[in-house]
Formats: C-alpha cells, sequence, structure tokens
C-alpha cells in the first residue's frame, strides 16, 4: 500500500509482533514497549490504528528523527553484543551516504 502512495520512498514496514524472534529475546509487552527495542532513536518509531485514528508510538520523541541525529537507543547501548548490532546496521544501512547532513552518534 505505502509503495502505491509513494513509490520512490524506501519504505521499511516491520511486524512487532514478531520482530522479538529477529532479535532472540522475549516477545514484548506493547507497541511501545517493542519501539523501544529499535536499535536507533529516530526509527524507534511506530504508527498504530487506535480507535479509527492515527496514533505515533515515539517512545524516546520525535526530536532526534527532525535535527537528523542517529543514535543507539538505551536497550542497545546495555550490552557489546546489541551495540555491535548497531555499529552493523550503520555500515551496511549507509544512512551517511544517502543523507550526508545525518549526524552519525557512536560512542
Amino acid at each position: 500500500m505505502l509503495y502505491k502512495i509513494a513509490p520512490e520512498e524506501p519504505w521499511s514496514v516491520k511486524n512487532l509482533a514478531r520482530m522479538h524472534k529477529k532479535n532472540h529475546v522475549q516477545p514484548y509487552k506493547s507497541t511501545l514497549d517493542g519501539s523501544a527495542h529499535f536499535p536507533e532513536i529516530p526509527t524507534a518509531i511506530g504508527i498504530r490504528l487506535n480507535k479509527g485514528e492515527l496514533e505515533i508510538i515515539a517512545p524516546y520523541g520525535l526530536a532526534a528523527l527532525f535535527s537528523k541525529k542517529v543514535e543507539p537507543t538505551p536497550y542497545f547501548k546495555q550490552s557489546e553484543r546489541l551495540y555491535n548490532i548497531y555499529l552493523q546496521r550503520l555500515k551496511t544501512k549507509n544512512w551517511k551516504q544517502k543523507w550526508p547532513r545525518l549526524q552519525i552518534i557512536k560512542e
């Protein structure tokens, strides 16, 4: 559906109900909990339908997204294994090349 609306955009839609399996963690308690477990703060955003209305889920807010600042979520800062996943994503996603004005935080 999103590709029909804007085919030029690099959409990435994930089903939060299954992402815990990919990340080898316990099932998430809620949409907000699942979003809080995303690797990067500006990607830790979701939209859900709530009583017929679209609702933005952003456990860390939207400031990092709008300021073009990429840093790991607190969850991905808590262990070397998770932090390395964050670093690998930075490398494979190649965001800095696509969007040169991004500020990438590596702690």
